[in-house]
């Protein structure tokens, strides 16, 4: 998202052909976001907006259901692309994904 929108700002181009060039930088489920939204904007803001909101909704809702490895990988996946998160909600929210069992440890280890 970062390389798409360097791309996107500062640039005389027609914004239909900005918004497709940028969406060249995007991959994994940026790439599929985009696939199932295309058409869908009128400004490179607008698809940003949509973007880290579909992101937003996404990091709530992700829960551990394998390793603590995998879940913290694609937790963090999700993060890079909802700016203007405080700390203390990152944690609140990594912790609320995790099993019923790590988080009860964490909860007696950080009390």
């Amino acid at each position: 998202m970062f390389a798409a929108e360097r791309v996107a700002t500062g640039h005389d181009v027609e914004v239909a052909v900005k918004l497709q060039y940028a969406s060249t930088f995007l991959s994994g489920r940026e790439l599929a976001w985009y696939r199932e939204t295309a058409g869908c904007f009128n400004t490179w803001g607008e698809m940003s907006a949509s973007l880290q909101n579909d992101c937003r909704e996404k990091l709530m809702a992700v829960r551990q259901t394998g390793s603590v490895r995998a879940y913290t990988e694609n937790f963090q996946e999700l993060l890079l692309n909802v700016p203007r998160i405080a700390d203390e909600e990152k944690v609140a929210i990594f912790i609320r994904g995790l099993t019923d069992q790590l988080k009860m440890e964490v909860r007696l280890k950080h009390r």
